[in-house]
């Protein structure tokens, strides 16, 4: 399936234009002011910009492009809202479009975070600073892991409760390891799953946790006031 052609700067800024003013009954007269896209994220295109109104709101919109685009864009927004919800400092997410999106790609709309990435900071920073830094940095890895996992897990959560000790997550890991070792033609892991899979009884999970699968300093970002 061909892609869809990333669309000029000002279509794309009064298509979404239009779409703020939909999805944000309360703010009829908002305009897209600002827009410049960020660069790109994993599999995402990133673009800013400032809903104006008399007030002004800096906003970001992650487009998905690719097969699947909007089951990770659905996702994502629900991952994002349930984090929010429980206190973990993420952006607010404000809407999600699938399939027929205005801007030609499943999309979600966040709060635009103004900080800087940690990593340099980390990298520069010496003595006091570098640890103050480094505890932030493990402090946010332990809060994640703390966290319930059960609103994260959906219809999993009820198959682990059932499934003593359980293998659910790992099970399901190993379905998807094999669907795409099939699905990209990758025959030479064919043995690595089943050596993971001869060895499954190994690795029950009694208490599953939430996982970001790429959790490092260039993933965060730091405001002003910490």
């Amino acid at each position: 399936m061909d892609e869809p052609k990333e669309m000029a700067g000002d279509a794309m800024q009064q298509r979404l234009e239009a779409y703020c003013r939909r999805a944000f009954p309360d703010r009829p007269g908002a305009r897209v002011r600002n827009l410049a896209r960020a660069g790109a994220g994993w599999e995402t295109e990133i673009y800013a910009f400032d809903l104006e109104d008399g007030r002004r709101e800096g906003l970001i919109a992650r487009l998905y492009p690719g097969d699947g685009a909007s089951a990770k864009a659905a996702h994502e927004y629900r991952s994002m809202r349930q984090l929010y919800d429980s206190g973990y400092p993420v952006p607010r997410v404000l809407a999600l479009e699938g399939d027929g999106s205005p801007l030609g790609r499943p999309f979600i709309l966040m709060e635009r975070i103004d900080g800087e990435i940690l990593w340099p900071l980390l990298m520069g920073a010496t003595g006091e600073e570098r640890r103050r830094l480094l505890t932030l940095f493990c402090d946010l890895f332990l809060r994640l892991h703390r966290l319930d996992w059960r609103p994260f897990a959906g219809e999993a959560a009820r198959r682990h409760e059932q499934d003593r000790p359980t293998y659910a997550f790992v099970d399901a890991w190993l379905g998807e390891a094999r669907a795409a070792v099939a699905r990209f033609s990758l025959p030479g892991f064919e043995r690595l799953v089943d050596w993971l899979q001869e060895r499954r009884d190994l690795l029950p999970c009694p208490e599953p946790a939430v996982v970001h699968w790429d959790f490092h300093p260039f993933n965060i970002l730091l405001r002003a006031d910490g």
